[in-house]
């Protein structure tokens, strides 16, 4: 990994998070229907990200997407089925999705590295991917080209 992704370590707070945490969580939020689910589905598609962990929850006819914030202090929590703002069940089950099985989750710092080592006509042709697939992402780039007037984002749209 590059030295720049080093910036986007796996925080220490989920490093450090163990199972009797989550089971004892799962116990006062759910009662144990977090390690049900747990259990007995499939998280698609499992990411972490520093302090952030998220995935979807796939169920007949539903796809619920779960993202977890484990700080020093609290553990936040967005399901998309349960905007209740307390911890659920899918929470649950993803807490212990990474206690469990943490290789399988996919670190977004290994992209950014990978994106750090592609030169500029790489990255320009990857933006334009992202900008075909859904357009609402040139916010970010004129965001990005309003702040930094150094960027040349000329090939971008050639």
């Amino acid at each position: 990994m590059s030295k720049k992704a080093t910036n986007y370590a796996i925080a220490e707070s989920l490093c450090t998070l163990t199972e009797e945490q989550v089971m004892a969580l799962d116990r006062q939020a759910t009662d144990g229907a977090g390690w049900d689910l747990y259990c007995h589905s499939f998280i698609n598609r499992p990411i972490v990200f520093r302090n952030r962990i998220s995935g979807r929850f796939r169920n007949i006819g539903q796809d619920y997407f779960v993202e977890v914030t484990v700080d020093e202090q609290q553990i936040t929590t967005f399901c998309s089925t349960c905007r209740n703002g307390v911890i659920c069940e899918h929470s649950v089950a993803l807490l212990y999705s990474w206690v469990y099985d943490a290789d399988g989750f996919l670190n977004v710092a290994d992209s950014i590295a990978k994106l750090e080592s592609m030169d500029k006509g790489q990255l320009i042709e990857l933006i334009a991917q992202f900008l075909s697939q859904d357009a609402n992402y040139i916010d970010f780039l004129m965001k990005a080209s309003d702040e930094d007037d150094d960027y040349d984002l000329d090939g971008l749209f050639n």
